[in-house]
């Protein structure tokens, strides 16, 4: 059966220089399809990564995120009950009005920290969220630079010309041949 290009769904030849498979999900596409250049083509086809693929490795990374964030709200949650319950069976265990308030100034405490310990963590989480952004735009300025110099090097490299096949020849034999 023979493979075909996921963009044109035109037939791709399996020897042909001018196909991209996607690393992550083997699709098949022309680099034409991609407006891959052909002088980019090798530095990209070891790495490629479909737009869909690309889509949702960003999207998981979004999820993990925010999924860890729930997740931490709700430990916060529950901490909170279970201080808030701690505190209720505290207050009304003691008959003392005076060790009541000072109970209830501690447990006051405790949750003040908590709350600021939380907000501490979302704050951690969104640094965190924006700095995976950034490294990932990061990443892709390193990739198109280094496509850039793959290129330069290429055209550079087609200014000269090798000659193989001939003898060494010294200067002085050089001479006698003219």
């Amino acid at each position: 059966m023979p493979s075909l290009c996921s963009i044109c769904e035109k037939e791709v030849s399996r020897l042909a220089n001018q196909k991209v498979i996607c690393k992550t999900c083997s699709k098949i596409f022309h680099a034409d399809c991609l407006n891959i250049a052909p002088d980019d083509l090798n530095s990209i086809k070891k790495d490629y990564n479909c737009q869909l693929c690309t889509d949702q490795v960003e999207e998981n990374e979004n999820q993990h995120s925010s999924s860890f964030i729930d997740r931490v709200n709700f430990f916060n949650e529950s901490r909170w009950n279970i201080l808030n319950d701690n505190m209720d069976n505290d207050l009304s265990i003691s008959s003392s009005k005076s060790l009541n308030e000072s109970r209830k100034d501690k447990w006051e405490d405790k949750i003040d920290k908590l709350v600021t310990d939380m907000s501490e963590i979302k704050k951690i989480l969104s640094e965190n969220l924006e700095l995976k952004n950034k490294v990932n735009v990061l990443e892709n300025k390193i990739n198109i630079l280094e496509t850039k110099i793959n290129k330069l090097e290429q055209n550079k490299l087609k200014k000269y010309g090798e000659i193989t096949g001939l003898p060494i020849i010294n200067e002085t034999n050089v001479k006698k041949m003219l």
